[in-house]
């Protein structure tokens, strides 16, 4: 059985593995940890993005919202039609002479 040496030999002179092999290895090993192994790892890099983009399309679904809300508060505030009738709609709410059924 041969030793290190003679199995590995020194590089660039002609024993054992070439140089061109010790820099493929060494490029794979980096690779792997760089892309794997590593706490800042290309995997998490893949996952934390598709994360941002799903909590970037959460804001602009809120966004809508709180647009849809705004407009309601100021139609609200300034028609008092719009009011009595979602007063009527959401809370029932009558006048004095009406009588309110709840049909489910």
């Amino acid at each position: 059985m041969k030793n290190w040496k003679e199995k590995f030999g020194a590089v660039g002179q002609g024993k054992g593995l070439s140089f061109r092999t010790w820099v493929v290895a060494s490029l794979v090993c980096f690779v792997v940890i760089a892309g794997f192994l590593s706490r800042n790892s290309l995997v998490r890099l893949v996952r934390t993005e598709y994360e941002i983009l799903g909590q970037k399309r959460e804001i602009a679904r809120y966004r809508k919202q709180i647009e849809i809300m705004q407009d309601s508060i100021d139609l609200l505030k300034n028609d008092p039609e719009a009011l009595e009738k979602y007063a009527r709609e959401k809370h029932h709410f009558a006048d004095s002479t009406e009588d309110v059924f709840l049909v489910k």
